[in-house]
């Protein structure tokens, strides 16, 4: 039989597996903040490479240690930080499905959005900006170079602790991996936004609103 450690040891190398497969990066960057400040840069790091150093990201993650990760170089994706489970809701509702959807401590979640193609480093924070303009959650996250939570460990901000005391660990509650819905036109209203043809996005909000009382609302499971 295997012991309670083990059995946890193997639920987080699947959801790390499978958080960094629906990411879809060749490589990535993993953070470690220490409880005393101290952050640990572990960077281009392909997914094996992580999986092998869960051993030690769950011993640092016991002594209080924040674990991070985010895509290696440029990349595809956007993270959007500190969302609503509607906010979630409405992307899904608006053609924004995330590629990954992380529970970070109970009803406050973090989503990543497969763009479907590299983006540059303005791009792509001018992508997060927007997103976040749209859909709400924290400002200050809207950066290419941002890190979100790495599934399967605890989430040791004090003000997250749960009503027991303990930490409340990171969920992977959705990983389908998939480019979102309205990829093509977003990045194209982006691209126009930034060639001073429009507004900071609005005629690309102006032609997604459209579909936001036509499309029901089911909570995340």
């Amino acid at each position: 039989r295997k012991t309670r450690g083990e059995k946890s040891a193997v639920i987080v190398e699947r959801l790390v597996r499978v958080q960094l497969r629906a990411m879809g990066c060749e490589r990535f960057d993993l953070g470690i903040r220490r409880d005393a400040g101290e952050m640990i840069l572990r960077e281009g790091q392909g997914a094996l490479e992580v999986e092998a150093t869960i051993k030690w990201l769950r011993h640092e993650n016991a002594k209080g240690a924040h674990i991070y990760v985010r895509p290696a170089g440029l990349h595809g994706l956007s993270l959007i930080d500190d969302l609503t489970v509607e906010a979630i809701d409405r992307m899904k509702a608006e053609g924004f499905e995330p590629a990954v959807v992380v529970e970070t401590s109970p009803n406050n979640f973090q989503a990543w959005l497969n763009h479907g193609q590299v983006l540059e480093a303005a791009m792509s924070t001018r992508a997060a900006k927007v997103l976040v303009e749209r859909f709400g959650g924290d400002p200050s996250s809207a950066d290419w170079r941002h890190f979100g939570r790495l599934a399967g460990f605890t989430n040791p901000k004090r003000e997250r602790q749960l009503p027991s005391g303990l930490r409340p660990f990171a969920r992977l509650r959705s990983a389908t991996g998939r480019v979102y819905s309205k990829a093509a036109e977003f990045l194209s209203g982006i691209m126009t936004s930034s060639d001073g043809q429009t507004g900071q996005g609005e005629q690309l909000h102006k032609r997604l609103r459209r579909s936001k009382e036509r499309v029901g609302i089911k909570l995340l499971k």
